[in-house]
């Protein structure tokens, strides 16, 4: 199976402690609500669209939007 590089490096940051993973792309919207999931994106905007889908609908059980965030591994 072949793993992008993307998905490495989110794994090797968070991959113990990840419930959930999908996606590829540089940029990974965190969601540390209840189980810690992430998810990655082509693009900051992609990413940033969907964290503010997920402000406005919730991400689950124990959800605080104020804990959701983006951040870019290529940095």
């Amino acid at each position: 199976m072949v793993t992008s590089p993307w998905r490495m490096k989110a794994a090797e940051k968070w991959g113990e402690r990840a419930r959930w993973l999908s996606g590829d792309g540089p940029f990974a919207l965190i969601v540390p609500c209840g189980e810690f999931s992430f998810s990655l994106w082509a693009t900051k905007d992609g990413a940033e669209k969907a964290k503010a889908h997920l402000n406005q609908t919730g991400c689950g059980g124990g959800c605080n939007p104020l804990l959701h965030h983006v951040v870019d591994l290529s940095e």
